[in-house]
């Protein structure tokens, strides 16, 4: 028997109670894994970066900006800044 490929969720909700009822309803329904919860939106953003989760669940009304605010930051490509100084004069 073929087993489903799991989906790794991160919820994303700053009141305790919601953000555990989404959690025991994604627990429990199968190909789902809640890998994560975070309360806020810079949070959110850190876990996202380090999770990789393949679904937020969030909250569009964060305290900090919206979950909109927060699709668009975690969608940006991230980019590592170099600096590169060239110590050679003319």
């Amino acid at each position: 028997m073929t087993s489903t490929p799991e989906l790794t969720v991160l919820v994303v909700e700053d009141d305790f109670m919601v953000a555990s009822i989404h959690t025991r309803f994604v627990e429990r329904v199968e190909g789902f894994r809640v890998v994560g919860v975070a309360a806020t939106g810079p949070h959110a953003l850190e876990e996202t970066a380090r999770l990789s989760p393949d679904v937020l669940l969030l909250d569009v009304h964060l305290p900090d900006f919206s979950g909109i605010e927060l699709l668009r930051r975690a969608a940006r490509p991230r980019r590592r800044h170099r600096r590169h100084r060239d110590h050679r004069r003319p």
